[in-house]
């Protein structure tokens, strides 16, 4: 398939590429076993790049990352969720309010943080189980070894979440 796109567009081949990792990624990862954060962190950078050829010039997000990952394992698609729910339900389109997400690690802890300004023209369209399912995960997989923190005052939606490894 890719082949074939590349014949078409390289723009195209190149998301069939990415399309291809993430999907494997799922597949292969989805098992709840715990992943290299490297690994996860790539997923994320995926994800972003299909969403950035999605809409064109007109998708704006920062990713900032800090400290040495390697080795570093977590629960896979655990950080996943909340960038899918930062670009559910945030502006995407405005370059002075872009989605920001923060990694960093310090020793023994990550901290992952999102934020974006929430869209007030979508229509709600959630299910409202993503964030309890998270929730439920995390005091599953890190008992007494995490912090969550959202924050929502009806204009920035913001989650901060902190693992002892």
């Amino acid at each position: 398939i890719y082949s074939l796109a590349y014949s078409t567009s390289e723009q195209l081949a190149s998301a069939v590429m990415t399309l291809s990792n993430l999907m494997r990624y799922m597949l292969t990862e989805s098992n709840g076993h715990k992943v290299n954060l490297q690994d996860e962190v790539d997923y994320i950078k995926n994800f972003i790049s299909i969403y950035q050829m999605r809409f064109e010039n007109s998708f704006f997000v920062n990713f900032d990352q800090r400290g040495n990952i390697d080795g570093k394992m977590v629960a896979s698609l655990l950080l996943v969720p909340f960038v899918e729910n930062a670009f559910k339900h945030g502006v995407v389109n405005d370059p002075e309010r872009p989605i920001t997400i923060y990694l960093s690690e310090a020793g023994n802890e990550i901290s992952f943080m999102v934020t974006n300004h929430i869209n007030q023209q979508q229509k709600d369209h959630s299910t409202g189980i993503g964030l309890p399912n998270i929730k439920r995960r995390l005091a599953l997989i890190y008992p007494h070894k995490h912090n969550l923190t959202l924050y929502d005052n009806g204009k920035i939606f913001k989650t901060i979440l902190k693992i002892s490894l």
